[in-house]
């Protein structure tokens, strides 16, 4: 990671690929000049493909690793929060330090029993 980050702010550099599967590392994705390569998926992936895998921006994987956890490095995430509420909240907030202190209790982004979404708190 802090290799890819050295090498994309040299100008000299056209492309900087991280060969890994790793979730974590998807958040080093920039663009279409930083990408990330799968090689036991055959697959390269560049901002926009992080965006459609994880359902955010690739500097908001480490919070949506955080969110729903990440078994492989031993985070257990937060129970009843999954991939797809993760991703709302975090395009709506932003970062996790950025999110309100408080939601209420009746609040959540979508219901999967009613299918009927509710707004959240500021």
């Amino acid at each position: 990671a802090s290799a890819a980050h050295l090498a994309a702010k040299d100008k000299k550099v056209e492309k900087v690929a991280t060969w890994t599967p790793d979730k974590d590392l998807a958040q080093c994705v920039r663009d279409t000049r930083v990408v990330q390569i799968d090689g036991r998926r055959k697959t390269i992936r560049h901002a926009a493909g992080i965006r459609e895998k994880f359902g955010v921006d690739p500097p908001l994987i480490p919070d949506l690793l955080a969110l729903v956890g990440d078994a492989a490095d031993g985070y257990p995430g937060i129970h009843g929060i999954g991939p797809r509420t993760a991703a709302q909240l975090l395009n709506r907030h932003g970062q996790i330090e950025n999110f309100p202190s408080t939601f209420s209790a009746n609040c959540a982004i979508s219901h999967s029993s009613s299918r009927s979404s509710r707004p959240c708190a500021p």
